[in-house]
């Protein structure tokens, strides 16, 4: 439990930095999502969560092109 509680705070205090920095809510917001991508991943690969897995898929390639085209084309 302290583990996961280092980890959120490290990763708040990351957003609130990236913020700061950039100030474009469009672009780090997407970004700082990457967690969901990384929550499928370790549910797959970890505790073989297998089913709907199709969908899995294709959530996470679709959230992964998302963030592609929020880095390569600025508004």
């Amino acid at each position: 439990m302290l583990a996961c509680f280092l980890t959120q705070a490290i990763s708040l205090l990351a957003l609130y930095r990236a913020y700061q920095t950039s100030g474009q809510l469009s672009v780090v917001g997407p970004i700082a999502q990457t967690a969901t991508i990384v929550t499928i991943t370790v549910g797959i690969l970890m505790l073989h969560e297998f089913w709907n897995l199709k969908r899995k898929i294709i959530g996470i390639g679709l959230a992964l092109i998302g963030i592609i085209f929020l880095r390569f084309v600025s508004f």
